[in-house]
């Protein structure tokens, strides 16, 4: 399995096989990878430390939660607009994301 299948089968372990929000990771830019996206990475030679950082915070599967809340902030900051939760969490619905 080369870098780039290893990569996609953490992210799909989670995003708990929505493949959609994994393609979304990969295209869009990652303030965590100094704003570029993922897909920028791999085409400026830099798979190896893309697949360190996937590895690093995909390991955190152990405490999800606080992960999770981590990247939808980040994914909530990039695009709000693109997410059926979000309208829900900013107007304080105590029931949080769907």
């Amino acid at each position: 399995m080369n870098r780039h299948n290893q990569i996609d089968a953490l992210l799909l372990k989670f995003f708990y096989g929505d493949q959609h929000k994994v393609d979304m990771w990969w295209a869009k830019p990652n303030p965590m990878l100094g704003n570029i996206s993922p897909k920028t990475m791999v085409l400026i030679g830099k798979l190896e430390r893309l697949y360190g950082f996937i590895e690093e915070n995909c390991s955190a599967l152990e405490t999800p939660v606080s992960t999770l809340c981590a990247i939808c902030d980040q994914i909530k900051e990039l695009h709000p607009s693109t997410h059926q939760w979000t309208a829900k969490e900013t107007k304080g619905d105590a029931n949080g994301p769907v």
